[in-house]
């Protein structure tokens, strides 16, 4: 029962809860500054709340991988690193807020990878990058997915397989992005992206026919 944790902690460590048995609400202390790699990998059901004022600052690689999370997660401003796989196959996270004013640079491989977010979460303006499979299939993600100018490079396949995704905003300053960034993602119907990144996105990403691409993507808008 997760409930049972020190009020106090200053961290949790790697592999702590990594157990099926590990369930109920985890509420993060505001004292808590990590949350170390693996620590609830594949634990039971649960939902996660962080008490106010908190201090997380990081949190590992495969730290809730294929736990049963219920619901929804709303990071802290003091947010600074998310490890890779973090939230993978989560299939009961419904959605996830990155708090505008934390420092987080990089949104890394893997991290919501199958999971049923419904929302395209806000990026804050100090990610950098996001990385390989970042949000791929998650299949309930509608959009509107906006990546602000403050993202220099998307990876490969961040989006594919979101088959409900619809509506995309690249701005400018993004100079680099991955093979199958929007593969299979055959709901989209608004595209807009930067000049320089025309030769990078190639339309059969799309997973359409030439004239299928026609009649379903409705408005492409390429701008300098």
């Amino acid at each position: 029962d997760l409930s049972t944790i020190p009020r106090n902690i200053t961290a949790i460590g790697d592999a702590a809860f990594n157990t099926k048995n590990a369930f109920g609400e985890l509420i993060v202390p505001a004292t808590c500054k990590s949350i170390g790699g693996s620590a609830f990998n594949g634990a039971g059901k649960i939902s996660i709340k962080f008490e106010e004022g908190s201090q997380l600052e990081t949190v590992g690689a495969s730290a809730f991988n294929t736990s049963k999370i219920e619901g929804e997660v709303h990071f802290p401003a003091s947010l600074k690193s998310i490890g890779n796989r973090c939230f993978a196959y989560c299939s009961g996270l419904k959605n996830v807020t990155l708090h505008k004013d934390s420092t987080i640079t990089s949104l890394p491989e893997y991290v919501f990878y199958a999971t049923s977010i419904k929302k395209f979460p806000e990026i804050p303006k100090t990610v950098e990058t996001i990385g390989n499979y970042a949000f791929s299939s998650c299949p309930q993600m509608a959009g509107p997915v906006i990546i602000p100018s403050n993202v220099k490079s998307l990876g490969n396949s961040v989006f594919e397989c979101c088959k409900s995704l619809n509506d995309i905003y690249i701005e400018n300053g993004c100079t680099n992005i991955g093979n199958n960034v929007f593969s299979s993602c055959h709901s989209v119907t608004n595209i807009v992206f930067p000049k320089i990144l025309v030769s990078q996105i190639p339309f059969c990403d799309f997973s359409f026919s030439p004239i299928y691409l026609i009649v379903s993507v409705m408005f492409v808008f390429i701008y300098s």
